[in-house]
């Protein structure tokens, strides 16, 4: 199997894991779970797991101090930031809105990767980017009534933090092994929401069993899973390619919502799964040289 075709099967998988938090963030907040439980729960779950494999494995090898500070800075200011105002726009404005406004940022890593030129134009892409977000429209409905100003701010700040993320995440691990890079990218996000719970007394230690079963799903195949895979296929495919195939996680959740919430799916959620699934479609025909 080539690397472009592993690069994109791993990067679906990431995206379908990351469009499955929804559904056990959903359950889990049935358990009078708060969002920075939620959070920190899964980090520090995520971060053990993590360092446990490879303590077994004996596959780390000592990280020079500039590039682990580099990447304690992507966990924090990067991964950090968008989840605190992902869901300051879900509490502002609305779900819908919040999920729109993220997934500008397959258009905002192009745009800043081809200003940096770390990344060749291609139409291909811009075709692929504009049918893509066209279904997350559909997908995600009528998000522009909202007249919050704060809120349409608060997701704006998710996408750019989300593309600094990806951008200076993509530099950093160039001469590391993306599973070593996951981790400390993972511990730190789990310092952060740790520190920011303890400060705020947000913390809850739920009593049943199955709240910390939701979690540890969560952890490990929303977050263990889904971030290790989407590095492993920004080295495989580029930065580029990977944001726009993560535009399939809203489809994924809304799809899970119908098997497992019975949530209803609508004409148009179904017109957009199609729009972002034709938007992939075009991507993978592009090949390895403009990645």
């Amino acid at each position: 199997m080539g690397n472009e075709k592993l690069g994109f099967i791993v990067t679906l998988i990431s995206a379908s894991s990351f469009g499955a938090m929804g559904i056990f963030a959903k359950i889990a907040y049935n358990f009078n779970l708060n969002t920075t439980t939620i959070l920190t729960f899964r980090f520090l779950i995520a971060a053990i797991i993590l360092w446990t494999y490879l303590w077994f494995k004996k596959d780390y090898t000592p990280i020079k101090r500039g590039k682990l500070y580099q990447l304690i800075i992507v966990g924090t200011i990067g991964y950090g930031l968008v989840s605190v105002f992902y869901f300051s726009c879900v509490k502002l404005a609305s779900a819908s809105l919040a999920g729109l406004l993220l997934y500008l940022h397959p258009i905002l890593v192009y745009l800043t990767l081809l200003f940096l030129k770390q990344d060749a134009f291609a139409w291909k892409k811009v075709l692929a980017l504009i049918i893509s977000f066209t279904g997350l429209i559909f997908v995600l409905g009528s998000s522009f009534k909202t007249t919050n100003l704060l809120g349409i701010l608060a997701g704006l700040g998710s996408a750019f933090a989300y593309t600094f993320y990806i951008v200076a995440g993509t530099k950093v691990m160039k001469e590391i092994k993306p599973l070593q890079g996951t981790v400390i990218v993972i511990t730190s996000t789990a310092a952060t929401y740790l520190l920011l719970g303890l400060i705020k007394s947000q913390l809850i230690l739920p009593k049943a069993a199955a709240a910390y079963l939701w979690m540890f799903l969560i952890a490990i195949i929303s977050t263990v899973l889904a971030i290790s895979l989407f590095w492993i296929g920004v080295s495989l495919i580029g930065p580029t390619n990977a944001s726009i195939i993560s535009t399939i996680e809203p489809l994924v959740t809304v799809i899970l919502a119908f098997i497992f919430l019975k949530e209803k799916l609508t004409i148009s959620q179904t017109l957009g799964g199609i729009l972002i699934i034709s938007g992939v479609v075009i991507l993978k025909t592009i090949g390895n040289k403009t990645c």
